[in-house]
């Protein structure tokens, strides 16, 4: 049975595909692209909270899809609100860069849960006693 992130991505894409076919003037694309834009911002931060550390490789990856999601969406954003053109640079400069972020960010990430969590133990250990 698929979970219910599955179902909602499917549903997300088919309401999207639906409202792009049929409405294609300049306030639509406005839309789509901040739909777009705010969706990329909540799964980044879905990411930061459940950062998946069983694999560092497909955590690493996973996180670099995100945040590449993310840097599209807000180049886009961009693009229509100030009209410029040539961004393709900027994006693909971005790329490296944002899979370094995403590999600091889960590092720091880890690092404050565990340091977190070996503090509740050492309370808890204290209290104890």
């Amino acid at each position: 049975m698929p979970n219910s992130q599955e179902i909602e991505i499917v549903a997300f894409r088919v309401i999207l595909v639906t409202f792009s076919g049929y409405c294609n003037n300049t306030v639509c694309n406005w839309i789509l692209v901040i739909i777009f834009f705010l969706s990329s911002i909540i799964l980044c931060t879905q990411y930061y909270k459940g950062i998946p550390y069983y694999n560092p490789f497909l955590s690493v990856f996973w996180g670099t899809v995100v945040f590449v999601y993310m840097w599209f969406s807000l180049n886009a954003v961009l693009m229509m609100f100030i009209h410029l053109t040539g961004q393709v640079i900027v994006i693909i400069i971005g790329i490296p860069l944002l899979a370094v972020m995403v590999k600091y960010v889960r590092d720091k990430r880890i690092e404050n849960l565990l340091s977190i969590n070996i503090d509740k133990l050492k309370r808890d250990t204290d209290a104890l006693l």
